[in-house]
């Protein structure tokens, strides 16, 4: 799903970044400043609600928007996940 999801940004003439786990998301997030992450749930090392909020606690990423991309479906996810919209 990332290769077909990259190359896609990459045809839009958008240049994405990749990282494997959460702590090298929040790494990469604070040092590039993206204009958008697009945030799976099921990472490694940190999770990807541990990730939105960390960043969006962070007053240098606070402003970053997030999608969140994720193959759970449950409503609860869903709730959770938009407990951290700005």
């Amino acid at each position: 799903m990332i290769g077909l999801l990259i190359r896609t940004l990459e045809k839009a003439n958008f240049i994405p970044l990749q990282a494997v786990d959460g702590e090298t998301g929040v790494a990469r997030a604070r040092e590039q400043q993206p204009a958008l992450i697009i945030l799976d749930l099921l990472l490694p090392k940190l999770s990807g609600l541990e990730v939105c909020r960390v960043l969006k606690g962070d007053r240098s990423t606070a402003q970053i928007p997030i999608i969140m991309l994720t193959a759970k479906s449950e409503e609860i996810d869903r709730v959770v996940g938009l407990a951290w919209r700005r």
